[in-house]
């Protein structure tokens, strides 16, 4: 029994005020996720760039270029959906319902890849109880715990398989949100409103900014990739737009009577929470024209086309490294905000280490 004077709110709300905190832990919890894959990746990134095997830096190697090149991306695809989601929180609370689980899973997943990938980076020196082995092994382990803080990857892509089926026709034919919509959803830096936790909605109606905002504009996107030069991120824009839309319509088509789809529903609930960081990456380099993200130029679409290329392979079922071409500029991308060092963030903030060396090591430990 709980004496009166010991509640909080109004009698009976306990169960809408739980479900509308956990939206906002789930949010937060991305915060950890990132956190660890910095310092994980930052940790194997000057391990491997001071570390010669055969008279070359590991970090320069094929090997060693490409699994940073793809810890890289996958950061940045976390961090991107991370940051948007923040913003939505604040800026559309009322249809933050999926975005809430969406952003859980893809942070865990992709971030819990890129530690994995920056471990392997360190070969023996990955099992030491001491230096960067002992880093990123810590590392490794917070991160772990996030996946089930709140609720569990089951539970999160429940939450999304509910909705998905009425994303199918949206998508085909979808209202243009517009720019007043969008636009302070996407302007990374700029202030915003308090939050309103009541104003948090308990579903998840087919509404999210994201996907109809990606599905409104991708054409326009594609178009101004290519008059960029960027033809291959305006390929991977229609591919995103493509699996998308199969994704909706795949789950609107399920039969419910089928033991079998119930199954079926998480795998494209799955999928989902890889294509929608993928729009959100595609939103973020309209929204940001005359602004590189990632201290690329401005518009510049290597880190979009890593972000792209790694997405879509893990959405499709694919080993990332196929991904490999593409995804090279974001491992550029990490050296040149480390030489600098910022924090690997789509606006770089300095971190609290100023320039460093490191004395090269020669070793033949396979990576």
């Amino acid at each position: 029994p709980v004496p009166e004077t010991a509640v909080l709110g109004p009698v009976g709300g306990g169960l809408a005020a739980a479900m509308r905190a956990q939206q906002l832990v789930r949010l937060l919890s991305t915060a950890a996720c990132l956190a660890t894959a910095d310092t994980a990746l930052r940790t194997a990134l000057r391990f491997t760039r001071a570390r010669r095997t055969g008279g070359v830096p590991v970090a320069e190697t094929g090997h060693g270029a490409r699994e940073l090149a793809l810890a890289a991306a996958e950061l940045m695809a976390a961090d991107l959906s991370s940051l948007t989601a923040a913003r939505h929180a604040h800026l559309a609370p009322g249809t933050f319902g999926l975005y809430s689980s969406v952003v859980k899973r893809a942070a865990t997943r992709l971030t819990a890849s890129a530690i994995a990938r920056a471990r392997a980076l360190l070969g023996a020196r990955g099992v030491l109880a001491h230096g960067p082995g002992a880093v990123v092994d810590k590392a490794q382990r917070d991160n772990a715990v996030v996946e089930s803080i709140d609720t569990s990857p089951f539970g999160v892509l429940r939450a999304v398989a509910t909705p998905l089926p009425g994303y199918a026709g949206l998508l085909r034919e979808p209202p243009d949100p517009g720019d007043r919509a969008l636009g302070p959803l996407l302007a990374y830096g700029d202030p915003l409103p308090d939050l309103d936790p009541a104003a948090l909605d308990l579903g998840a109606r087919p509404r999210d900014l994201v996907l109809l905002g990606f599905a409104a504009h991708a054409d326009e996107i594609e178009a101004r990739l290519a008059a960029r030069g960027a033809e291959r991120a305006a390929v991977l824009v229609r591919h995103v737009r493509a699996a998308l839309e199969r994704t909706a319509a795949a789950a609107a088509g399920l039969d419910r009577g089928d033991p079998a789809a119930a199954v079926r529903q998480l795998d494209l609930a799955e999928r989902l929470c890889l294509l929608h960081p993928a729009a959100a990456a595609a939103l973020a380099w309209r929204a940001h024209p005359e602004r590189g993200l990632y201290g690329e130029e401005p518009g510049g679409a290597g880190w979009l086309t890593a972000v792209l290329a790694v997405l879509l392979a893990h959405a499709e079922g694919r080993a990332p490294r196929q991904a490999a071409p593409d995804v090279l500029p974001a491992g550029r991308a990490l050296a040149r905000l480390d030489d600098a060092r910022l924090l690997f963030t789509a606006l770089p903030v300095p971190l609290a280490d100023g320039p460093g060396t490191e004395e090269p090591e020669e070793g033949d430990e396979t990576t």
